[in-house]
């Protein structure tokens, strides 16, 4: 019986989408629009996270801001098949904070897909991370900006800490926004970061001092966050798809 439970725990996750930020580098794409909704290849952001979200999600927290009440026209209560909650972030403190506010939706899980909702994401990747306890998601890649952290992976294949990057130009690991966590991440106090907003990537690796956090390497995550990301995310889409 307990091994029928542990099944059906795994087969049944809430995932915490992140979409509530305005995406100003995108310019006058989001001038009428919030950044999940700006089309790529014709299709809208959102359209893309839905496609990557594995069949074990069934229930979807939203947490909006920015013309967030076009995302819940778009979406509405249920969309493919899943059930549609929101939490409104009014003032963008950052990452811990939209998922502190989706706290209470969230004492009682086991385990939760935690995700930008404004990149696209492989859907065989994000299972990889729902079949570990814990995971955090990377990319090997140069940093973006100053501001992202190179995070350590040890022997064991588990987060070890983050460091800053040396250059611009050297391969590091970077966070692509994917986590699953548990409720014992609600245990610390979140990391306020330079910007000082709070820091989810900063507050779990605070975590990985107590609990295993297991690193899974993704390899086809397509960051947007200006007209320029748009145009290689379309390049690569065109090219997988050939």
């Amino acid at each position: 019986m307990r091994r029928v439970i542990t099944l059906l725990i795994f087969l049944y996750m809430k995932a915490i989408i992140m979409a509530a930020g305005r995406g100003s580098r995108l310019k006058e794409l989001t001038h009428n629009r919030p950044k999940a909704l700006v089309p790529v290849l014709s299709r809208p952001v959102i359209e893309y996270t839905f496609d990557a979200l594995p069949d074990a999600i069934s229930e979807v927290i939203y947490v909006v801001g920015y013309k967030g009440d076009a995302i819940r026209d778009y979406l509405g209560a249920h969309y493919r098949g899943r059930t549609l909650s929101y939490v409104t972030q009014t003032e963008l403190r950052g990452t811990a904070d939209a998922l502190w506010k989706c706290k209470d939706l969230l004492t009682h899980e086991d385990r939760f897909l935690v995700m930008n909702g404004d990149d696209i994401y492989s859907q065989q990747e994000i299972a990889q991370c729902i079949a570990c306890d814990r995971a955090f998601a990377y990319i090997q890649s140069p940093p973006l900006s100053p501001s992202y952290l190179s995070i350590v992976v040890n022997e064991l294949g588990n987060i070890a800490g983050a460091s800053r990057p040396k250059d611009a130009t050297t391969h590091v690991n970077i966070a692509t926004g994917v986590y699953v966590l548990t409720p014992h991440i609600f245990q610390y106090q979140p990391v306020q970061i330079a910007s000082g907003e709070l820091g989810l990537p900063q507050t779990i690796l605070a975590m990985t001092k107590d609990y295993a956090v297991r690193g899974v390497e993704m390899k086809h995550w397509h960051s947007i966050n200006s007209p320029e990301d748009i145009a290689k995310a379309e390049e690569r889409l065109r090219i997988s798809r050939s």
